[in-house]
């Protein structure tokens, strides 16, 4: 009996752990399924939010898509009349006026290309943002870009109390690799926005450079200014789209609101920081930082022999300015000392007989440089004591102020042109007046007839185009469109063929491809050369692609069309 009892308790334990392992299966089971279907939820949701954001996706890019498109067909609209204005004007300079015309057509091709500026800004910005922007990588000498940037800075209209100076440190080796266009427009942005905001006192451009690592360095640039200042408050919106650091209606000063922020955008694409330091009514400065690599290109320096030992005497109020001639005259050997007061220099008349050459400012408290001058010219002769004039102003007053210098230079002074043309006064100073003329291009010559067809649509561009080519000494035919294009060139053999991109019937692209295609049947195959108001990249791409060997970009001008020739044509610079 006792077994049959502990059987009994053995089978109902046996039974009642079958239930309970039942029971947790179970349990389990339903737990597992309960995940299985938040599992399968959560997939579907999954598959919903990634449905959804690559639909989100797509429409970004289409709307990307279509502002790069809006932007572009604005921009190709206003470089059209944009390039008559531009062309026409620079013709219009180098032809005979009156100084009233003469500062009315100087003032319409400052204003158009300023608006160039702004519309290269707005399409920059735009391929930023659409990371459609691609650097470049050349060896370059930072001395030569920032002559070249204040060339281009130059032509604005800097206020006469403002200095425009630079100094280039030692650091800086002969040349580095990096993106010369951007690097140079991050410079001419940051300079032409301290222009607008400084009416006296200096602009100093500085370039340093350290060393990184073995391959790489960091170059540092600062604008430093004496404007107005930026207000703290708003300091840290600077950098920013569109920003004002007074968006008032009544806002004294004009602007985007772009340059600024290309530049921060511009510099963190090269791997490099900005950052600004200001003070209200004392001035700023920004300084940029960015990753170059280093050249194994070296430069022979070039110091003219005739400068060597000379002692020169140096007239400037301005103390930085007075610091950085002094500089660039002992690198070239020269034997220096400096004045900052007119009335010292004429204290010293006596003393001068020991020197070799003067270098005098021209706007000076007290005595301006002619007076000074004029002081001088009592006891020496223009052959016993050279005087060189620096001036922000192009032209002096009368033939009787020229008469008292062997030579003036226009500021900003480039270091380069500075001791060349010092050299030039020691080989000969007969009193013969001489400074940088600017370049004519009515004399410019190509060097051969040309046959040259236009096609363009536009009838404005036509002209344009056709009155530089007059300046250059050739002749051209006109076709309206891509099919009239074709045709004349089957029936005359061009030697170029300027081909705009966007025309009526048949556009350049496909004229430049059904020229291809006839190669063979024409007696002489033109170079063709877009000249177009289609100003991105890709459009210079598409150009290149079908078979066009280079690309204008409108507004064309006549230092562009001159470099087109030279390049094509064999012709000396």
């Amino acid at each position: 009996g006792l077994l049959s009892a502990l059987a009994g308790y053995r089978n109902d334990e046996i039974e009642a752990n079958n239930i309970y392992l039942e029971q947790k299966v179970a349990d389990r089971t339903k737990r597992l399924e309960s995940k299985n279907v938040l599992l399968k939820n959560e997939i579907e949701n999954r598959k919903r939010t990634e449905i959804e954001l690559l639909k989100a996706k797509e429409v970004a890019e289409e709307a990307a898509r279509a502002k790069t498109q809006f932007l572009s067909t604005m921009s190709h609209e206003i470089r059209t009349p944009l390039n008559a204005v531009i062309g026409l004007s620079g013709l219009l300079v180098d032809t005979k006026l009156n100084n009233e015309q003469s500062e009315f057509v100087s003032t319409i091709n400052k204003s158009g290309e300023n608006l160039l500026g702004i519309i290269n800004n707005i399409l920059d910005y735009a391929k930023i943002e659409s990371g459609r922007l691609d650097l470049e990588e050349s060896e370059l000498s930072i001395a030569y870009l920032i002559e070249d940037v204040l060339d281009i800075v130059s032509a604005t209209n800097v206020d006469y109390n403002v200095e425009l100076l630079y100094k280039v440190s030692d650091a800086v080796p002969p040349f580095i690799v990096g993106d010369t266009t951007r690097i140079q427009q991050v410079l001419v942005n940051l300079i032409r926005n301290a222009i607008k905001f400084t009416e006296h006192g200096e602009i100093i451009i500085s370039v340093d450079c350290k060393n990184i690592n073995e391959d790489t360095q960091e170059l540092i640039c600062e604008v430093r200014d004496t404007g107005i200042g930026i207000p703290e408050d708003k300091m840290g919106s600077l950098f920013e789209i569109f920003s004002q650091v007074d968006a008032s209606t009544t806002r004294r000063y004009g602007g985007t609101g772009l340059g600024l922020a290309i530049c921060k955008k511009l510099v963190e694409l090269m791997g490099g920081t900005i950052s600004v330091t200001s003070k209200e009514d004392v001035g700023s400065a920004f300084t940029c930082s960015i990753e170059v690599k280093k050249s194994d290109k070296k430069q022979i320096a070039h110091k003219p022999e005739s400068l060597l030992g000379k002692k020169v005497f140096i007239l400037d109020d301005n103390d930085t300015n007075l610091y950085i001639l002094k500089a660039q005259c002992e690198k070239a050997g020269m034997d220096v000392i400096t004045y900052n007061n007119p009335l010292d220099v004429i204290n010293d008349v006596e003393k001068l007989k020991n020197y070799d050459l003067g270098i005098l400012d021209m706007q000076m408290p007290r005595m301006n440089g002619v007076e000074v001058a004029t002081v001088l010219r009592k006891k020496y002769s223009k052959t016993e004591l050279p005087l060189v004039l620096l001036s922000s102003i192009m032209e002096m007053a009368n033939n009787e102020q020229r008469d008292q210098f062997n030579l003036y230079l226009t500021k900003p002074i480039k270091q380069t042109h500075l001791l060349n043309n010092l050299a030039r006064v020691f080989e000969n100073v007969s009193g013969i007046l001489r400074s940088e003329e600017k370049e004519k291009y009515d004399a410019f010559d190509v060097g051969r007839k040309l046959k040259i067809l236009v096609a363009e649509d536009n009838i404005i561009n036509q002209k344009v185009a056709g009155k530089m080519l007059e300046r250059f000494g050739q002749v051209y035919d006109v076709a309206a469109n891509g099919e009239e294009a074709v045709e004349m060139c089957k029936m005359i053999n061009y030697d170029l063929v300027l081909m705009d991109m966007e025309m009526p019937v048949m556009d350049g692209l496909q004229a430049t491809k059904e020229l291809i295609q006839i190669k063979d049947e024409l007696n002489k195959f033109p170079i063709i050369i877009a000249m177009t108001a289609n100003a991105m990249a890709e459009d210079q791409k598409r150009c290149l692609d079908v078979g066009m060997q280079d690309f204008l970009t409108k507004p064309v001008t006549l230092q562009s069309m001159k470099q087109m020739f030279i390049t094509w044509f064999g012709v000396e610079k």
